[in-house]
């Protein structure tokens, strides 16, 4: 007993449960307050009469066609490939020009242009060349499908091809999706199953009808 009197106080520092540590605070929500925007920054969008990134050939007809879909099959013809060619006729054209200059490249060699840049070209200057020659809302559409494809989506890439584009581009888009089920059905699967916030958004501005420029309706915005 004694012996037992002696060790007590060791044996008690020893296996005495350590107090449960206090919960932290949780840190007070700020009040989110909307930037102030200065009414002479806002403008229509896009801008009015917007010069384009490539303005094309001033002058272009059949024979014109015909001479830039040699050069792109002259650029792929044969040991290697001509990157600087392909560069020079991509940029030299607007996408109606480059347009007829495809259907000329695969009436002329019988063969597909789109087809002969994927097996010529590759890495970053195969994607760029691939968005310049393919059709209208074509590229756009691809995008949607990579980032719904596989495990999960790309909110990334969703915002970027959807969120940024007109009401025409939008249009576009779906006119060129080829899958059975619908470009809003097959992302309705994908997010939140067709139910959330963010899923609503995406389905929302597919339809093409926010309206074009002007100042923002902050009431209507906090009604929706």
């Amino acid at each position: 007993l004694c012996l037992w009197l002696w060790f007590w106080p060791w044996f008690r520092s020893r296996f005495r449960a350590e107090p449960e540590p206090k919960p932290e605070p949780e840190p007070e929500e700020k009040e989110y307050k909307a930037p102030e925007i200065d009414a002479s920054e806002i403008h229509p969008q896009p801008l009015p009469n917007p010069r384009p990134s490539i303005e094309g050939a001033a002058e272009f007809d059949e024979e014109i066609a015909k001479k830039a879909a040699k050069q792109l099959r002259d650029a792929m013809k044969g040991l290697g490939t001509n990157e600087k060619k392909i560069t020079n006729v991509t940029n030299g054209y607007n996408r109606e020009q480059r347009m007829v200059i495809v259907e000329t490249y695969n009436q002329e060699y019988d063969r597909d242009l789109i087809k002969d840049l994927k097996s010529e070209l590759s890495g970053k200057f195969e994607k760029m060349c691939l968005g310049f020659w393919k059709p209208v809302g074509r590229y756009d559409a691809e995008l949607v499908l990579d980032a719904v494809e596989g495990m999960g989506f790309s909110t990334k890439v969703l915002n970027e091809v959807i969120c940024t584009r007109s009401n025409k581009e939008l249009m576009e888009m779906q006119k060129a999706w080829w899958k059975n089920k619908s470009m809003a059905d097959r992302i309705k699967d994908e997010t939140d199953k067709g139910h959330g916030s963010y899923c609503t958004l995406l389905c929302t501005i597919l339809e093409g009808k926010r309206k074009v420029g002007g100042a923002v309706d902050e009431e209507a915005a906090k009604m929706t």
